[in-house]
């Protein structure tokens, strides 16, 4: 420790280029004594101080890490004790919109949305019965247009003391298009001084051209600046100048405030957020999240979710009009203890203290191969290195501060996380500890040619080393010999390895077998391949050519007849494969029965294959039709098997009907399972004398009538003057194909008859003469 010396308070007042700013500096002197302890088993440093004067005071505790070029003044929360509550001042944009809620404590808000932090602090939940809050933060909300009429009178109410913790200003869109006035600026320049804490929400330290008023005459206190020129994006479109969009998801950039009380990730975890954005903004301070942007080339500084420096942060909760998520409730609680940052006990844990430092990585020692498959290799124990941290305690009250202390904390080697596989770079992912020594023993294991193994080193913080990368080599391929018995089907084989051991032959059926010698009887003509692998994963391979001639007799049987219809052969060699499809060139049979070895392998064994077959059914359908109408006149059906021979005939009656053509051939070979035989024919046609006769046989008159052979005729007897009807002949039949007659015999009237004349009127030479 360095020797006490008493310290002198000069305070000076630089006018900065948008406001005045108060710096203490201060000297030497005695006044606070410090003690910093590792609590190495719960990862924090535990803080001890004492006044030497035994005097009262309000203390702000500085530090940083030994790196660190600057000392920020950290959180003075103490999450075992509870003691405390975090009171939380929320001034909040006057909007419309209305919530009504309930706190866990059974009473109830009706506010503003925009005053949501008391909801979310302190309203239960299903992680929290006392909401995100933990019954540790309590929110007063005031409303912006109040706390800009009497500022001082709010944060101290009527007291020499403020009264809260932590102010923190939102959250809205735009912030409601309201600022604090000039009297606000002024008593947050003070308050931001005595060590309490400030959190902005978004909109609030926008650049405006026009108005550098307000809330930008605070961004240096939280080390915030402001430039147009660069550009800014807005998550959804090309680089611009404005951020119009914004994205939803954000990343953890830096350890601690993810950390306490709510644990919600390491580095490079990602939250769900709505969504915000930035607007020219660019902290110089501690960036803790930042924005999930897909593009690459994006201004780092500018990207930014949370960001602090000493007690004073900005968020970018409120684009959304409070439409908080879980995640971003829990980052809000974590800030808020935060930046609560100064207390009046003498003792206080840092809990962002913590082992940070990635411990030594793996220095590997000496492999070697036991011949039985495993493989042994030790390596030296490496050392955690630790973070080391510095602190001092200040006493506002009197300006008193104490010595720097300094802590290291190294919480030690837990263990190690190794695999093992091909690639030569692989970097371990996680941290979980699968070795807890410094020997690794490696049994049964099938190598390839390269193979590596990948260790880390894990502290008790889960700290992680780089990975180490160690190549376990044996390049050397085993012994393999083979040779073939002379007039035999047999093959001689033996191997070995003199490093890493034979692992495993593979004959060339495929079969696998540890064994270092053997015979292999040969199952299929062509290359008989033997491989041989050593633990190491080398290979030797070698190989004979055999060819032996095998047959498969294929043997089709009519089963009906039992007769063998053909048998054939298929010729290959030994072990090659065979395949054989029914009904190839039989076309005269069906399929009945194939047995189960239509495919197979070729061995050697007479291979015989019995396929069963019967004659094909078939019919042939004669027709037997009229060409004028079209009609059938008859029809037949002949029954048969594809291959039988076949007679028609023409069946219809030949004085009835002339045959034309047909169609298909007579006779012949049933060919098809249905055929058509087609007759033509043509109707015969006949003519039917009518004839009338006298008693002696002469003929008076006659008359012909034309019909179809076979069909019936019908006439009747006429009158003829002077004549008596007689007797008839065939008056009605059936017209034959030489045609037919009727007959109708008549009998002449007798007539007994004189002639009387009178003369009335002659002419005689001319001359007319009356009787």
């Amino acid at each position: 420790m360095k020797k006490s010396v008493k310290w002198v308070v000069l305070v000076f007042t630089i006018v900065l280029s948008l406001f005045s700013v108060p710096l203490y500096f201060v000297y030497a002197g005695l006044g606070i004594k410090l003690e910093a302890v590792a609590e190495e088993e719960k990862n924090y440093i535990k803080l001890n101080w004492e006044e030497l004067k035994e005097e009262k005071g309000i203390y702000k505790i500085w530090g940083k890490k030994k790196e660190d070029k600057n000392f920020q003044t950290i959180s003075t929360m103490d999450f075992e004790q509870n003691t405390e509550k975090v009171k939380v001042l929320n001034i909040y944009p006057t909007v419309e919109e209305m919530i009504n809620f309930t706190v866990y404590s059974g009473e109830s808000y009706q506010l503003p949305k925009s005053a949501s932090l008391k909801r979310w602090m302190e309203e239960p939940n299903e992680e929290h019965k006392k909401g995100y809050g933990k019954g540790l933060i309590e929110v007063t909300p005031v409303s912006m247009n109040e706390f800009n009429q009497n500022p001082g009178n709010i944060l101290k109410k009527n007291t020499e003391e403020y009264q809260y913790d932590i102010i923190m200003f939102g959250t809205w869109d735009e912030n409601g298009n309201e600022n604090i006035n000039n009297q606000a600026v002024d008593e947050m320049k003070k308050y931001i001084a005595s060590g309490r804490g400030v959190l902005f929400g978004h909109d609030t330290m926008n650049w405006d051209l026009s108005n550098s008023s307000g809330f930008v005459q605070l961004a240096d206190y939280l080390k915030l600046y402001y430039d147009r020129s660069l550009p800014v994006f807005d998550g959804q479109n090309e680089v611009g100048n404005f951020a119009v969009g914004g994205v939803s998801k954000i990343q953890i950039t830096k350890k601690g405030v993810t950390n306490f009380p709510w644990d919600i990730g390491e580095i490079g975890t990602m939250l769900q957020v709505p969504k915000t954005h930035t607007v020219y903004q660019f902290p110089k301070g501690d960036i803790w999240m930042q924005f999930c942007y897909s593009r690459n080339d994006i201004n780092k500084r500018g990207n930014f979710y949370l960001t602090t420096w000493n007690n004073v942060g900005m968020i970018q909760t409120g684009h959304s009009n409070c439409e908080a998520t879980e995640d971003e409730q829990k980052v809000l609680a974590n800030t808020l203890f935060y930046l609560k940052q100064i207390t009046k006990r003498t003792t206080q844990i840092h809990y962002l203290g913590r082992d940070e430092a990635n411990p030594n990585p793996v220095e590997i020692g000496n492999f070697k191969f036991e011949g039985n498959g495993t493989v042994n290799f030790e390596f030296q124990q490496p050392e955690d290195k630790g973070s080391e941290y510095q602190y001092y305690i200040e006493n506002i009250l009197n300006k008193e501060i104490s010595e720097t202390e300094t802590a290291m904390i190294k919480t030690g080697v837990k263990g190690f996380c190794y695999c093992l596989d091909h690639n030569a770079k692989t970097e371990i992912e996680g941290k979980e500890v699968n070795l807890e020594n410094t020997k690794i023993n490696l049994d049964s294991i099938h190598w390839k040619k390269d193979n590596y193994i990948h260790i880390k080193t894990i502290d008790n913080a889960g700290n992680e080393s780089d990975t180490t990368h160690f190549k376990l080599e044996d390049i050397e391929i085993p012994n393999l010999e083979i040779n073939q018995v002379e007039d035999q089907n047999v093959i001689e084989w033996k191997c070995s390895d003199e490093k890493s051991g034979v692992a495993e032959v593979i004959l060339p059926d495929g079969t696998k077998t540890k064994e270092l010698s053997g015979t292999y009887t040969i199952k299929k003509s062509g290359k008989q391949i033997f491989k041989v692998y050593d633990r190491a994963g080398n290979i030797s391979e070698k190989e004979i050519i055999v060819k032996i001639p095998a047959s498969v007799f294929i043997h089709y049987y009519d089963v009906e007849s039992k007769e063998k219809i053909k048998t054939e052969e298929i010729k290959g060699e030994l072990g090659e494969e065979y395949h054989i499809q029914p009904n190839i060139d039989l076309f005269y049979y069906e399929l009945v029965k194939a047995p189960e070895n239509l495919s197979g392998t070729m061995n050697e064994a007479k291979i015989e294959v019995s396929i069963y077959y019967r004659k094909k059914d078939a019919k042939i359908n004669v027709i037997y039709k009229e060409l004028e109408t079209g009609n059938v006149i008859e029809s037949m059906e002949i029954i048969g098997k594809i291959g039988d021979a076949y007679q028609t005939t023409s069946r219809l009656n030949e004085d009835q009907y002339e045959f034309i053509n047909i169609i298909g051939e007579k006779d012949g070979t049933m060919m098809e399972a249905n055929m058509t035989i087609e007759y033509q024919y043509k109707r015969r046609r006949a003519i039917v004398k009518i004839k009338y006769l006298d008693e002696n046989e002469n003929l008076i008159k006659q008359e012909e009538k034309e019909g179809l052979v076979g069909e019936k005729y019908e006439t009747s007897q006429i009158d003829i003057p002077y004549y008596h009807k007689q007797k008839e002949e065939n008056k009605t039949g059936i017209i034959q194909r030489d045609g037919n007659e009727v007959i109708y015999h008549y009998k002449k009237y007798k007539v007994d008859m004189g002639i009387k004349m009178w003369i009335t009127e002659m002419k005689l030479n001319g001359e007319v003469k009356k009787g």
